[in-house]
C-alpha cells in the first residue's frame, strides 16, 4: 500500500512529465513541494519503481511513468481539468457556421478535436436503434434505380440509391412498400431490424413467385441503415510521436483506421463505465500498434434522438487531465448543437 507522499510522488512526477516530457528527479520534487529530503524521496521513487509505477531513464538518473504507472494515476489520482469560462467560448466560437447535414456538424467536431489535442480523434454518430420507424418509401429514379427513404420519430432520415435486381417491377415495389408500412412503421429501429432478418424472409415468400430476388433488393434497400457512422480525423498524428517507425507499421495502422469495424469495436471496448467514459492504455488496447498509446471515451446523448461517443488516441504519456476536460466540453457542444437541430427540424414540421 502507498503512503500519502508516494501518492503525491507520483501524481507530481505524472503531472509534470506529461507536461514536459522529461525525468523527474528528487531535487524538482522538493522545489515542487514534496516537504521531505532528498533521500527519502529517492527512497519513495525507488520503492515506486519496484512497485512497478515508476522506471528509470538510463539517460539521467530521474524517473519517468511506467504504463502500470499511468493506469494507477488513471484510476485512483486523475483530476479532470474543468475548462473556464473563457476555453469554453472558443471551443464553442470555433465550431460556429453553418451545415447543411448532421455528418457535417460531427466531422467538423472531430476536425477541431484532433487540431486541439494533436491526436487522433474519432466520433460515432448518433446511434438511432432506439427510435421509432415513422415513414418508409421508395421513390423511382429511372428504369433502373430507386431511392429508398427511411425516417424516423427522431428526425434520422436515411437515404440509399440502389440498383434493381432484374425481374423486379414497380408494381413489386408497391407490395413491398405496403408490407413494411403494415408491419414495421411505429416499431423501434432495433426491433425493424431484428425483424427484417427473421420475419420478413418468410413473409415476402407469401407474397412473391421469386422471394428470393426481393430479400436481396430488401438487404440492399436497408444494408446501410443500421451500420455506424463514424468519423476519423489526424490519425496521421500519431505518426509525430515515434510509434510508427517502419513502412510496414504505417501500412497496418492506415488499414486500421480504414476499417470501421475495426475502430467501432476498439472504441466499443473501451466504454466501461455508465458514463460512457472509458480509458485503455497499451496492452489493454489489444493492438500491438497502439502499445504504448492510450484511448480515452467519452459518450454523449441527444434526448430522444440516440447516443454516440467521442473518443481520442494518442501517446501513454499524454495529459489526461487537460484530455479529459476538452472531451467533456465537446461533448456538452456537440449535444447542445445536435439537440438545437433537432429542435430546428420540429419547429419545420
Amino acid at each position: 500500500m502507498l503512503s500519502d507522499r508516494q501518492l503525491q510522488i507520483l501524481a507530481l512526477i505524472i503531472k509534470q512529465y506529461t507536461m514536459d516530457h522529461t525525468p523527474i528527479g528528487s531535487k524538482r520534487l522538493m522545489q515542487e513541494g514534496i516537504n521531505a529530503s532528498s533521500a527519502t524521496i529517492r527512497n519513495d521513487m525507488s520503492f515506486l519503481e519496484e512497485y512497478g509505477l515508476l522506471q528509470k531513464n538510463h539517460t539521467s538518473s530521474g524517473r519517468i511513468p511506467s504504463l502500470q504507472g499511468f493506469r494507477y494515476y488513471v484510476d485512483h489520482l486523475l483530476e479532470i481539468d474543468i475548462l473556464n469560462n473563457e476555453q469554453l467560448q472558443m471551443i464553442h466560437n470555433s465550431l460556429k457556421g453553418k451545415f447543411s447535414e448532421i455528418s457535417e456538424l460531427v466531422q467538423r467536431f472531430v476536425n477541431i478535436l484532433s487540431d486541439l489535442t494533436n491526436y487522433a480523434a474519432i466520433a460515432f454518430g448518433l446511434d438511432f436503434k432506439s427510435q421509432i420507424l415513422t415513414d418508409f418509401r421508395i421513390m423511382i429514379l429511372n428504369a433502373h434505380q430507386v431511392l429508398a427513404v427511411i425516417i424516423t420519430d427522431g428526425g434520422s432520415v436515411a437515404n440509399n440509391v440502389i440498383t434493381l435486381p432484374y425481374g423486379i417491377f414497380h408494381e413489386d415495389l408497391d407490395v413491398l412498400t405496403e408490407i413494411i408500412h403494415e408491419r414495421l412503421l411505429g416499431e423501434k429501429m432495433m426491433s425493424v431490424y431484428d425483424k427484417l432478418r427473421t420475419e420478413f424472409p418468410i413473409i415476402l415468400q407469401r407474397y412473391f413467385t421469386d422471394p428470393q430476388r426481393m430479400i436481396y433488393l430488401l438487404d440492399s434497400l436497408w444494408e446501410d441503415v443500421f451500420v455506424e457512422d463514424v468519423y476519423i480525423s489526424g490519425c496521421m498524428n500519431l505518426l509525430d510521436y515515434n510509434f510508427i517507425n517502419t513502412p510496414l507499421e504505417f501500412k497496418h495502422l492506415y488499414s486500421f483506421f480504414s476499417n470501421s469495424k475495426q475502430v467501432i469495436h476498439l472504441v466499443k471496448e473501451t466504454r466501461k463505465d455508465l458514463d460512457g467514459l472509458g480509458i485503455l492504455i497499451g496492452k489493454e488496447l489489444e493492438n500491438e500498434l497502439f502499445i504504448n498509446m492510450s484511448l480515452l471515451t467519452i459518450g454523449y446523448d441527444v434526448a430522444g434522438h440516440g447516443s454516440g461517443a467521442l473518443a481520442v488516441l494518442g501517446p501513454a504519456n499524454m495529459h489526461y487531465s487537460k484530455i479529459l476536460g476538452l472531451l467533456y466540453a465537446f461533448k456538452e457542444e456537440l449535444s447542445n448543437r445536435l439537440a438545437e437541430y433537432y429542435r430546428y427540424l420540429d419547429s419545420a414540421q
